[in-house]
């Protein structure tokens, strides 16, 4: 670092002596050429990058849907924003307003795995009257997006099919009903493709119908009345999971919606009603934990 304020001295006289610019920049590239990189580093900080506020519009056929776009932004930009979900069956639709450089919007729409995201996202510079953003010339990068969901596991999460879904939900129900807790987590983790980041998932056998995710000692631990319904057992474990994950992102900006309690459960839910389309989709299991999941979402979070 020492050698850089030498170098834009140097660079500045350089402009100003056209005779002996190309001597200075093939000495500096001589000798200092391991600093590049940390000048690199300076100019591309996210802190120096030119941001400029945006208006974004989503809608969504379900609720649980608008969450899609967030999980892609939250997993890819750090920053806090502002959101308002409207929770109108007649059009499920979300307003949200974030400041990001213009890579940071175009990176969004080629990483983010929304089919044909360009389509169905509005961006606005500023507010909702401000000039609508071209999108459409934005090319998706499958490699990129795949990383993003990996990223964002298990809030974008493997879908299989119905019929695998059903049948690894049966799975799941009789090692429970046999007592197998082992077996019956390494089907979930590997039917959902759930990430635990690192944290070691434990059946505590104490009664109660507690989940306790512990982030000093990367554990989450839960009693013995999730065993009874494997639908929501399930969803249990991938909604701890998804905090595990909310976290790992938080620490990693400094400064994230994920920093609020609140702002992670209304998330979190959001997430586990889109599961549930999956996990005991078409049943009344399944249809009762996601209106749960909901309802959840509406009286505690909503407006928070």
């Amino acid at each position: 670092m020492k050698f850089i304020l030498p170098f834009l001295f140097m660079f500045n006289f350089a402009l100003a002596d056209d005779d002996v610019k190309d001597v200075i920049c093939e000495e500096y590239y001589l000798v200092q050429k391991d600093n590049i990189q940390d000048l690199t580093k300076i100019i591309s900080h996210d802190k120096l990058k030119l941001q400029a506020p945006y208006y974004f519009y989503f809608e969504g056929k379900e609720l649980e849907d608008l969450q899609t776009l967030k999980n892609c932004i939250d997993y890819t930009q750090c920053g806090k924003y502002q959101e308002s979900i409207v929770d109108d069956p007649s059009n499920y639709r979300l307003h949200l307003w974030k400041s990001m450089s213009p890579d940071e919007l175009t990176n969004l729409v080629r990483t983010c795995p929304i089919p044909d995201l360009s389509k169905k996202l509005i961006v606005r510079a500023k507010d909702q009257n401000g000039k609508i953003i071209d999108l459409k010339g934005i090319k998706t990068f499958p490699a990129a997006q795949l990383r993003v969901a990996q990223k964002a596991n298990p809030a974008i999460f493997h879908e299989p099919s119905q019929a695998v879904s059903i049948a690894m939900v049966n799975v799941v129900k009789n090692y429970l009903a046999a007592g197998k807790v082992s077996d019956a987590h390494r089907t979930i983790l590997y039917t959902w493709g759930i990430d635990l980041h690192g944290y070691k998932l434990s059946y505590t056998g104490q009664s109660g119908n507690f989940a306790v995710t512990n982030h000093g000692k990367k554990t989450i631990m839960y009693g013995k009345e999730w065993l009874a319904d494997p639908c929501d057992y399930i969803r249990m474990i991938r909604h701890e999971a998804e905090h595990v994950a909310q976290m790992k992102m938080a620490k990693s900006c400094g400064d994230h919606n994920f920093d609020d309690h609140n702002k992670r459960e209304r998330a979190a839910h959001l997430n586990d009603a889109r599961f549930m389309k999956n996990v005991c989709a078409n049943t009344k299991a399944g249809d009762t934990v996601r209106k749960f999941c909901l309802e959840r979402f509406r009286n505690n979070y909503m407006n928070k």
